[in-house]
Order: C-alpha cells, then sequence, then structure tokens
C-alpha cells in the first residue's frame, strides 16, 4: 500500500460520506464493481486512470483532487482538507453530518 492508494482511498470515501452515497451508488453510477471500488476504498489498489475519471465525474469532483493535487488550491481549502484528514472517521463525519444540518437549514 502506498502513499497514493491511501490518499485516493481517504477521497473516495470521503466524498462517498460528503455525497451521502454508498459503494452500491458509487458502483451503478461508474460500472465498476463493488469488490474493485472496495479495494479502491481500502487503500489496497489504485484504480486506472479511466477509473478515476469515473469515479470522479460520480463523486462530482476533480479527478486531480480525487488522486490529491488541487488543481487550483487556496490556503483556506488546503487547511481545511488538511484538518478534515487528520479528525478520526467518527468525527469526519460529525463534521459532514453538521455540514448538511447547516446546508439544509439556510434561508
Amino acid at each position: 500500500m502506498n502513499d497514493l492508494n491511501m490518499t485516493i482511498a481517504n477521497r473516495i470515501n470521503m466524498a462517498l460520506e460528503f455525497r451521502g452515497m454508498t459503494a452500491a451508488d458509487l458502483s451503478r453510477r461508474t460500472g465498476i464493481d463493488e469488490t474493485s471500488l472496495s479495494n479502491y476504498r481500502k487503500g489496497k489498489y489504485a484504480p486506472r486512470q479511466d477509473r478515476i475519471y469515473l469515479i470522479s465525474q460520480a463523486l462530482n469532483v476533480k479527478p486531480s483532487w480525487l488522486m490529491g493535487f488541487d488543481a487550483d488550491p487556496t490556503a483556506a481549502d488546503t487547511a481545511i482538507t488538511d484538518l478534515f484528514e487528520k479528525l478520526p472517521e467518527e468525527q469526519q463525519r460529525q463534521v459532514l453530518d453538521y455540514i448538511r444540518f447547516l446546508l439544509n437549514n439556510q434561508k
């Protein structure tokens, strides 16, 4: 397992959580079988370039972001992402739940 695999795994999981999608949803949207997606999400393997594109389209993120690069990084974006990725998984879920709460209660 290398850093790229883990970065992609973390970002797929983060985007799934943020979008409120399941692995089954992602599989249906991309045509990638759930076993392969599970391996990507665990960091066992990195998806090929064509699959990175499919996953990024289904999750509505940039392929460069999925691979750990920010196409147009700003200091705030980088700081937020870095802090978020340092949180334990349960706290990441809490942050995402709170963001969803705020978005759902906008006037």
